[in-house]
């Protein structure tokens, strides 16, 4: 949401708006402790990633089965982020199950995994329905 408000203000965003953005994810991850390089596997949750992958699916309605465990190639993300900045808020709205506060802000949201997934050492984002706390939870179970 603060890429959006920040750099993206028009409805689609300018190239210049885009370019600024981006230069500013790229600083974040030059200054990231995490090197997305050595990844060999990278599993994706949460909001951005589920509806990027119902958007490439083609979803019009969301079907939790068909989006878990999906799988993103490094170039499906460059495309569906290249169609999303393109787009107005109305017409990423009607791409897929989103909502409108979400479909506000994908655009910024697909930047942002795009930046990723250009310096990833794997080819690939899986996709999961779950989190890092349902992980915490089966820890615990186990302990």
């Amino acid at each position: 949401m603060r890429l959006r408000e920040r750099f993206l203000h028009d409805d689609p965003p300018t190239a210049g708006q885009i370019r600024a953005a981006r230069e500013l994810v790229r600083q974040m991850l030059d200054g990231s402790a995490v090197d997305v390089s050595r990844a060999a596997t990278v599993i994706g949750v949460a909001g951005t990633l589920t509806s990027l992958s119902a958007i490439h699916q083609g979803l019009k309605v969301y079907d939790r089965e068909k989006v878990h465990a999906s799988r993103l190639t490094t170039d499906e993300i460059h495309r569906v982020a290249e169609v999303l900045l393109a787009s107005t808020v109305d017409q990423a709205e009607a791409m897929g199950p989103l909502q409108r506060r979400r479909a506000e802000v994908i655009c910024a949201g697909g930047l942002i995994v795009e930046e990723i997934a250009a310096r990833m050492g794997a080819d690939e984002i899986i996709i999961s329905e779950s989190d890092i706390l349902d992980g915490i939870a089966a820890g615990m179970l186990d302990d």
